[in-house]
């Protein structure tokens, strides 16, 4: 038998923000909020859904969270949402993290696709996803098909 190699180690792989790749999980999805109930999204929600979850999880770290070319996702400021609190259901430290917007299907134009959204917490590479949104109810103001009258309810 041969000793070639023995006693040498292979180092480990020293990842970077620029090589780490984006992963996505549904650890931390409220399925119990009222406004963003999953029962309300249609299959073909989840279809597309999927297929977005697909494509962002070939995305490295930094080049999803490169906004300067991209209108498909963007990090939420609360305090322009319906949703002022936040996203409540999480811990109170997974609250600190950065909040994310993704569009499910940003290339198409008609309704109801072009509204449909999913939100989460971005903590290193993965992206917690906490809220389906195929209603656009997060950001109402910049929905077409929806009223503008959410602030006068604050």
């Amino acid at each position: 038998m041969s000793k070639r190699g023995q006693g040498r180690n292979i180092p480990a792989l020293q990842r970077s923000k620029e090589t780490t790749t984006l992963e996505i999980s549904f650890k931390h999805l409220d399925t119990s909020h009222k406004k963003f109930d999953i029962r309300m999204c249609s299959a073909e929600y989840f279809c597309s859904l999927l297929l977005a979850i697909q494509k962002y999880s070939g995305f490295t770290v930094e080049r999803f969270r490169d906004q300067n070319k991209q209108a498909d996702r963007h990090v939420i400021d609360f305090s322009e949402t319906s949703e002022l609190k936040g996203f409540t259901s999480l811990e109170e430290n997974l609250q600190l993290e950065e909040p994310w917007l993704i569009k499910v299907c940003p290339e198409i134009k008609q309704e109801p696709q072009r509204g449909w959204r999913a939100s989460g917490v971005l903590v290193g590479n993965i992206l917690f996803l906490v809220w389906l949104d195929p209603e656009h109810k997060l950001y109402p103001d910049y929905h077409p098909s929806i009223t503008k009258s959410f602030h006068s309810k604050k």
